[in-house]
């Protein structure tokens, strides 16, 4: 399957995170499975789209070689849909796994109040 990056910058008043996800299988259809990887940005940092694309990237591959710290801010699923094909499937897909981050990884410490 495809190898590829998908980055989505998330950004609001309280939060400026990115997700990158990449779609590791969607041979039985309609299952896929994507791993997907989240760095945030303290709201008094510097948000920079290119250090956030690089730290989703590193993380991506660290979870793909084994890597299964919590640190590292990755998780993988299963989800009950075909693989996206047109714009309108993979913004639904990213929606989609947005809010399966906001459930599988936890609040930094620092964003914490």
């Amino acid at each position: 399957m495809e190898t590829q990056t998908h980055i989505v910058h998330d950004r609001s008043e309280d939060r400026q995170r990115t997700i990158g996800y990449r779609i590791v299988e969607a041979d039985q259809q309609p299952s896929i499975r994507v791993v997907c990887a989240e760095t945030r940005c303290h709201p008094n940092d510097n948000f920079r789209k290119d250090t956030a694309r690089a730290h989703v990237n590193a993380r991506l591959n660290s979870y793909e070689s084994g890597a299964r710290s919590p640190k590292l801010r990755a998780f993988e699923a299963a989800l009950a849909r075909s693989a996206p094909t047109n714009a309108e499937e993979y913004r639904a897909l990213e929606n989609e796994l947005l809010m399966l981050a906001d459930h599988h990884l936890p609040i930094p410490a620092a964003l914490r109040r």
